[in-house]
């Protein structure tokens, strides 16, 4: 089935490049392939259909037991899906035929023009042994990756990850010894940015902006919980004994960070090329969004999994500071949420994070 889905896919590209006299034969006969396979199959499964509901009202009126019946069902249905595959596999064949005659008048065709402006890409099969060309196609790799490597705005993809945790009342040293497993507890994010150099001929300021989709997880300890009081938010107890807790919070955000970039410019030409991510680096900045979801886990000793999805009175609106300082793509980073956690605590709570950060050209 794969050789046959491998040379429908070749077809299709060198058809879409050269008309062929014999289109419209070629597309007569693929389709009447395709109806046979169809009609063989949905032959079979009305006919399994029928012996089924045959099998259940001998069941049913006690000719046989309900373990005759099953395994005289399971017997039927394994020689229905042999019948299938039986039938099914002359189709494939007659397929594989008529792609096989195709794609070697492409290939007749294409060997007879012989265009300069083309790309050739051999394809090596027991059946097949001939080079298909497919014409003006055409693909300089390396001044692509040129045009990206010194475009002015370059997009990337970031990731991040690390542990997370909570800073009461603005205080981060409470996060040491706090109500929550700090190695259990994380961070992820993963989002799209654009790197624009600021300064046509300096390659020292940057400006970062994009989205990101941020998830800060909380993992308390002695498996506590987190509870509604009214318009408050706190630690409690479960119903039942829990073997943990976890609570998450998703945030989609737009970042922006002010990029301090030491590579050094290139010259080739006479012309000096700005190449980014080449050396140390280092971001300030931060970001603000929504939070979009709060879901937290229960994992009871029963080996029962509750999840609670609703806002535990959290913050709608989201922003705080970030920043980052690293080697080429990947680099230490650390956000913190200026917001606090729960709108109505008392004693406010802050989400803080701190971990790598990759980000990929």
């Amino acid at each position: 089935m794969r050789k046959i889905i491998t040379y429908t896919l070749f077809f299709v590209l060198a058809i879409a490049t050269k008309g062929f006299a014999q289109k419209t034969t070629f597309e007569e006969r693929a389709k009447e392939i395709a109806t046979n396979i169809q009609t063989i199959t949905t032959e079979e499964k009305r006919q399994l259909k029928v012996e089924l509901a045959a099998i259940d009202e001998e069941v049913k009126s006690g000719k046989i037991t309900a373990e005759q019946g099953a395994v005289t069902k399971e017997k039927i249905a394994k020689e229905r899906a042999e019948n299938i595959e039986r039938k099914v596999a002359v189709q494939q064949a007659e397929l594989e035929k008529l792609i096989d005659e195709q794609v070697a008048k492409v290939m007749e065709a294409q060997v007879a023009e012989k265009k300069t402006d083309s790309i050739f890409i051999g394809v090596k099969s027991d059946s097949l042994g001939y080079t298909i060309e497919f014409p003006a196609m055409k693909f300089n790799k390396k001044a692509k990756k040129d045009k990206i490597s010194y475009s002015r705005t370059q997009s990337q993809f970031v990731f991040a990850i690390g542990l997370n945790n909570l800073a009461t009342d603005g205080d981060l040293s409470t996060v040491e010894g706090n109500d929550f497993k700090g190695a259990k507890s994380h961070f992820f994010e993963w989002g799209y940015a654009l790197n624009t150099r600021i300064f046509k001929n300096s390659n020292f300021f940057h400006f970062k902006y994009g989205m990101s989709l941020m998830y800060n997880n909380l993992q308390p300890k002695n498996e506590m919980i987190f509870l509604e009081n009214g318009n408050q938010t706190g630690l409690g107890v479960y119903d039942e004994p829990l073997r943990k807790s976890k609570f998450r919070s998703v945030q989609l955000v737009v970042p922006m960070h002010l990029e301090f970039d030491f590579t050094p410019g290139k010259c080739k030409d006479g012309t000096t090329q700005f190449r980014i991510h080449r050396s140390l680096r280092m971001g300030i900045g931060g970001y603000a969004g929504i939070n979009v979801k709060n879901k937290q886990k229960l994992f009871t000793e029963s080996g029962d999994k509750i999840k609670q999805e609703k806002d535990f009175n959290t913050s709608t609106f989201i922003y705080g500071t970030s920043a980052y300082i690293g080697f080429e793509d990947i680099s230490l980073y650390v956000k913190y949420d200026l917001n606090d956690m729960f709108t109505n605590n008392i004693v406010p709570q802050n989400n803080i994070s701190y971990g790598i950060r990759f980000d990929f050209n």
